[in-house]
């Protein structure tokens, strides 16, 4: 699997597993707000919902984030957090030794029997 930098800087997090840092602050992570298909907000959604006069960025009962000030109270939009555990998803490692396993040998065979018919 060839992939570039920045999808390799993700990917990771899904195939690996582990705690991820914020590289400012905080992260920020959607609570109850729509996303895209993708589980991703639009660019520019955060800073657009702070210029709102209902919305606000503070800490409400000890979790920080971006509320708004509903007729019912204020709602979580997004959570800050200074860290982020991910569960491996893919079992990407555990695919690819399972097919290595299933071709290496076949695959092998092959190779050598083309070298040995063409060695001189």
């Amino acid at each position: 699997m060839f992939n570039q930098g920045i999808q390799a800087e993700y990917l990771k997090w899904v195939v690996d597993g582990g705690t991820r840092k914020p590289k400012n602050k905080a992260h920020v992570l959607p609570a109850n707000i729509r996303r895209n298909k993708y589980g991703n907000i639009p660019r520019g959604k955060v800073k657009k919902l702070l210029q709102r006069s209902d919305v606000f960025s503070g800490k409400v009962k000890g979790v920080a984030g971006i509320y708004q000030r509903t007729r019912q109270g204020l709602k979580l939009l997004f959570a800050y957090k200074a860290e982020v555990k991910h569960e491996p998803q893919y079992g990407f490692r555990e695919v690819a030794e399972k097919r290595v396993r299933q071709t290496l040998a076949r695959n092998f065979a092959v190779a050598m029997g083309r070298a040995l018919r063409s060695a001189r």
